[in-house]
């Protein structure tokens, strides 16, 4: 008669078990799908001020944005100049390999300021380009052209 009991028992567990499983699949679909339409909503600007440049996301919908990473970097930004890369800011910077969030509300940006003299540029013209560096990979570039006298 125990055998019975057991048998029912295992057998609930596996239906348990099955149903969940189908419920945690339904709702994988939606959420990848609302994630490429949020992307659009998010717009990325620089703004530059002597040696200084600000890069600020706004998100622009009524919903609060979660920005996955792998490690401790935010954001990256390259100086090229006629079209050869002359400097990234992840290759000369050290960071701790973690998961992490920032999180992108509708009522405040999000910025990062940092200095371009890091760089030792030359007199001369350069593009700079600046992304955030998500654990889904590079998202919200922008960029721009400056001049260093």
């Amino acid at each position: 008669m125990k055998w019975v009991y057991r048998l029912l028992l295992g057998f609930g567990v596996l239906v348990l078990a099955a149903c969940s499983g189908t419920s945690d699949n339904e709702h994988k679909e939606p959420n990848e799908t609302k994630e490429e339409n949020v992307t659009e909503a998010v717009a990325a600007s620089l703004q530059k001020n002597g040696s200084t440049v600000t890069y600020t996301l706004s998100n622009h919908t009524d919903k609060d944005i979660t920005l996955p990473f792998s490690s401790s970097q935010r954001y990256d930004y390259a100086i090229e100049k006629d079209g050869e890369t002359l400097f990234t800011l992840g290759s000369v910077s050290t960071y701790v390999r973690e998961e992490g969030e920032e999180r992108l509300m509708g009522t405040e940006p999000l910025s990062y300021t940092f200095d371009i003299r890091e760089a030792d540029l030359e007199s001369g013209v350069y593009h700079l380009r600046v992304w955030m560096t998500t654990s889904d990979g590079p998202k919200y570039e922008n960029g721009m052209n400056f001049e260093i006298e």
